[in-house]
């Protein structure tokens, strides 16, 4: 649930808060800034008050979010998202409260590749509404606060953890590439939905074991080529490598899962690579970046 709350709902905002565009003075902005701003309250609460994560707070909250996500929707199905607007911006954040709630009900829970087989199909909704993915993590929050969602076993790997921080934070700049390339095009969707396959293929037990073998630099030097590497024509190989490739870093990283640290690892490497293509007028920045698009 971790990771629908980061990769549906996070990488949903942020995507599209910069294809619709914010204003970043008056109550609108921190009303959408409600969940990133409430991130280090469950853990003070779970200390002291885990009653707050039992069924009867959480259920209601998820059916909330769930309905939130359903009003949110149909008013993008009549017009597009105007983020000035009070409303959705309410909504956007009840949305997030409940997934972040849910997610962190039960921080040991883990999901196998089924979580990124349910990532990538919501990213591919994205065809549909750029923001579909956000009605995506408030659906899991549903499903997972009901028990429809059963946890799988977690497969171990024995390779040192990395720092949550910094791994976020690279995915960020790369994930978010194809966002920036298709802007309101939903040709950014296929691309997305096979970095989820690709997380997903890295469960399988002849990947799992090659990946626990490979270096975490190698991992990251992985990273750093397909940063630069990508290429519209070849976006589902470009996701796929990087889904197997960010799969074992997932695989890696410590139980239970630093949800703080990963939630704003991945934020400030989404922010950056939003600022990174919003200087693309700057030549050798551009030809960094693209190298060759």
């Amino acid at each position: 649930m971790i990771a629908a709350w980061l990769f549906l709902y996070l990488g949903g905002l942020v995507h599209g808060l910069a294809v619709y565009g914010l204003e970043f003075q008056g109550p609108r902005f921190w009303i959408l800034m409600i969940p990133v701003v409430l991130l280090p309250l469950p853990v003070v609460l779970k200390r002291h008050r885990p009653r707050t994560f039992d069924a009867v707070p959480t259920r209601p909250l998820a059916s909330v979010g769930l309905l939130a996500a359903l009003l949110f929707m149909r008013g993008l199905n009549l017009e597009h998202w105007s983020t000035p607007d009070l409303v959705p911006s309410g909504l956007v954040a009840v949305m997030g409260v409940a997934s972040l709630w849910v997610a962190l009900k039960d921080p040991l829970r883990e999901d196998g590749a089924l979580i990124w087989l349910r990532i990538g199909a919501w990213q591919l909704m994205g065809f549909l509404h750029p923001v579909m993915p956000l009605a995506g993590a408030s659906l899991f929050a549903f499903l997972g606060a009901f028990g429809y969602l059963k946890p799988v076993p977690f497969k171990t790997c024995e390779a040192p953890p990395p720092r949550a921080f910094l791994a976020a934070l690279a995915l960020g700049l790369v994930l978010a590439k194809p966002w920036w390339d298709y802007s309101a095009n939903p040709g950014w969707a296929p691309d997305l939905a096979a970095w989820g396959l690709g997380a997903a293929l890295a469960y399988l037990r002849p990947l799992l074991r090659l990946g626990c073998r490979i270096p975490m630099k190698a991992l990251y030097a992985a990273l750093a080529l397909l940063f630069v590497a990508y290429q519209p024509q070849w976006g589902w190989a470009w996701g796929l490598l990087l889904g197997l490739a960010w799969g074992w870093v997932w695989q890696r990283l410590e139980r239970p899962l630093p949800f703080r640290r990963l939630s704003y690892g991945l934020l400030v490497g989404f922010v950056l690579s939003f600022a990174l293509h919003a200087n693309l007028q700057i030549p050798l920045l551009r030809h960094f970046i693209w190298l060759g698009n």
